[in-house]
């Protein structure tokens, strides 16, 4: 009798360790990656591509390929009539997720050219080591959305978006590019808001989330003070989280997965503007 209960609790322990090895096994291997992952060294120039418009996607590669000028086709910015204003926007463009290259904190480096249907933006510089950068923010991206992504519950991934930045991330500007990029979040791990927003766009958008960083003013004692911040779509329902500030806050959940219309958000947010197209990444509609 002790014979076969000890059989049959050795076979019953044997199959919840098989269980649970299943279980980490397909969690491991079919967990849904990142579909821009196969790029072999170009996943985040491709994930600039996936959320960009096609006209854009030459100025990308060019960036990638450490490129002393960009090329963008003057029907990009068709909405822009001035030619200096829409070499200011592309400016914008390369600085806002360019992480490696080297903006030196001023835009007077660059200069511009028109012809035609095309403006050249010339003096780029990179960062000397920016092909070590590009490589080693793919590896913290790709690790950073399987912290984050949860298949089929878009909350359930704002909130690790948000925890992640929260653990992870100081606020302070003594990083590179000043705290403005995914890579002085993700590597840096000091960033100010415009860091926070763009690093949560990034995995958002990856996560298949619909999100865009949107800029203006912050309410605060002092007064208001430029800001940026995300708004996303669920469901068709528009909602806001600022992880810049819960992060300075210290309270994790003061603004995280709110609907806008819950969130105070004209008493505490002026001026807000949709910000997807001074990225140049595609995002949802702002009333």
């Amino acid at each position: 009798m002790q014979t076969r209960r000890a059989v049959v609790i050795a076979v019953t322990t044997g199959l919840i360790t098989l269980l649970l090895l299943a279980g980490t096994v397909y969690a491991v291997l079919y967990k849904p990656a990142y579909k821009a992952q196969s790029g072999q060294g170009r996943m985040y120039l491709e994930f600039l591509k996936e959320h960009s418009d096609p006209e854009w996607h030459t100025m990308w590669e060019q960036l990638w390929d450490l490129s002393e000028y960009v090329e963008v086709p003057r029907s990009a910015l068709k909405d822009i009539a001035d030619d200096k204003d829409a070499a200011t926007k592309i400016i914008e463009h390369i600085v806002s997720y360019g992480f490696w290259v080297d903006d030196t904190g001023t835009h007077g480096q660059y200069e511009f050219i028109v012809d035609g249907s095309t403006i050249t933006i010339t003096g780029i510089k990179y960062f000397k080591n920016s092909t070590k950068m590009k490589a080693e923010l793919e590896i913290a991206l790709l690790k950073a959305y399987n912290q984050v992504y949860v298949q089929g519950s878009p909350k359930s991934t704002v909130r690790n978006i948000n925890k992640l930045l929260f653990n992870n991330t100081k606020y302070g500007e003594k990083s590179s590019m000043e705290g403005q990029t995914i890579y002085s979040v993700l590597l840096d791990n000091e960033a100010v808001c415009g860091g926070f927003a763009r690093t949560f766009n990034t995995l958002a958008l990856m996560s298949g989330i619909d999100t865009h960083i949107t800029v203006g003013y912050l309410i605060t004692q002092d007064g208001p003070i430029r800001h940026a911040w995300n708004n996303y779509f669920i469901d068709g329902v528009e909602y806001v989280t600022d992880t810049t500030a819960n992060r300075t806050s210290g309270n994790i959940n003061k603004l995280v997965n709110k609907e806008k219309s819950q969130a105070n958000y004209l008493r505490t947010y002026l001026d807000p503007e949709l910000h997807a197209d001074g990225v140049g990444l595609k995002g949802g509609q702002v009333e």
